[in-house]
């Protein structure tokens, strides 16, 4: 049977410059889930590669979520830029899945994060991280960051005793050539 689509998402994002070389910012996101017998209601993100949007670990896609973000970056120079970001995420509706980065529902141990009752509750949970970027030169540019997630109550609801926090890093380096 096709169901017609009713969804939809908002993006929202500001940035204050405090002071010369700080600046705060915060942003919101939301996108639409859930379905009935006869709509579907889960925003199509389109594309995957929201890495910079909904935290460096690319645990949250932009679809059944409601995400907020707050942070500081700091630049001295023209040459290297840092960011410390906290992320906060929430499930849109709670008988939808907890999708990932590339669109699809997110996995676990023994099947997906689905909730069809609801019952796990709405509370994705948070992620922490800092990064950077260092221009060596007009052709050499060093990436990094550090992140931590910490689960909530709906990973929990299906981890139990099993869920623990997380935590990642990476170091690259893109060439112009």
């Amino acid at each position: 049977q096709t169901k017609d689509i009713d969804a939809w998402a908002g993006h929202l994002k500001v940035d204050y410059r405090v002071i010369p070389k700080w600046t705060l910012f915060a942003e919101a996101n939301i996108a639409s889930g859930g379905s009935s017998a006869t709509k579907t209601h889960t925003f199509d993100q389109l594309f995957a590669g929201n890495h910079w949007w909904y935290g460096q670990m690319d645990m949250q896609g932009w679809r059944n979520m409601k995400h907020i973000e707050a942070g500081l970056s700091y630049a001295p120079d023209k040459k290297l830029c840092v960011a410390l970001q906290w992320h906060a995420f929430e499930l849109y509706d709670a008988k939808d899945a907890w999708y990932g980065c590339a669109g699809s529902v997110n996995s676990r141990v023994g099947g997906t994060f689905v909730d069809a009752t609801g019952s796990h509750g709405k509370d994705i949970g948070q992620e922490i991280d800092f990064n950077g970027t260092y221009q060596l030169n007009k052709d050499l540019q060093l990436q990094f960051g550090l992140a931590t997630f910490q689960p909530g109550g709906f990973i929990k609801g299906f981890n139990g005793s099993d869920t623990v926090n997380q935590y990642w890093g990476y170091f690259g380096i893109t060439a112009k050539y």
